[in-house]
């Protein structure tokens, strides 16, 4: 065999080695960690605003505090938030009131409510005649986050004192009735948050 022919066949088994080492790692899969970052981050600073309205003695600042704890811990990431929070109510025989607190990533929670005063009526309560006022109330709680968009959920309602009449109509419109002596009166949604109906 001459020399260009060795030449030739050595280049051709090296060119031979090479595609089949190339193949070969291309073949394998080779497993990369990714931190996976999306509704599970929303949903909690949801979960944070949420329970922040609903207790009144935690700040908003130590529940991200904890919440950005138990994501080291637990090897999740969470991302650093700024937030705003606003609370409003505007008396009256028809009002409105809401929790808002908006993140700097695009989630935002709200609790929205109004009343409309629709009259009066008697209600014997404990053997007694008392005079009640009635409102139409319209309540819910709205998360927004780049992953879902919007969200609207009817949470349920109730009297702490347990001398409210509390009637679902659909959801999130309830007929409310409360003694009539009262300007204002609070009700509570299944997460512990207050709402005021103040006059």
């Amino acid at each position: 065999m001459s020399r260009k022919g060795q030449v030739l066949l050595l280049a051709v088994i090296f060119l031979a080695f090479s595609i089949i080492y190339a193949a070969n790692n291309f073949r394998k899969p080779v497993p990369v960690v990714a931190e996976y970052r999306g509704e599970l981050q929303s949903a909690e600073l949801i979960h944070a605003a949420r329970l922040y309205w609903s207790n009144g003695y935690t700040s908003m600042d130590s529940i991200l505090s904890l919440l950005t704890d138990l994501a080291k811990k637990h090897k999740i990431y969470m991302p650093n938030v700024s937030y705003e929070n606003n609370f409003t109510i505007i008396g009256g025989l028809t009002g409105y009131g809401f929790y808002r607190t908006e993140y700097n990533v695009s989630v935002i929670f709200s609790a929205c409510w109004n009343w409309r005063f629709k009259g009066f009526y008697f209600k014997d309560l404990h053997g007694e005649k008392v005079l009640y006022k009635s409102f139409l109330l319209v309540y819910y709680h709205n998360y927004t986050a780049p992953q879902w968009g919007s969200m609207v959920i009817y949470p349920i309602i109730e009297d702490p004192a347990g001398i409210c009449d509390i009637v679902r109509v659909k959801d999130g419109v309830w007929m409310i009735g409360y003694p009539a002596h009262n300007d204002e009166y609070t009700l509570i949604d299944e997460y512990g948050l207050k709402l005021v109906i103040r006059e």
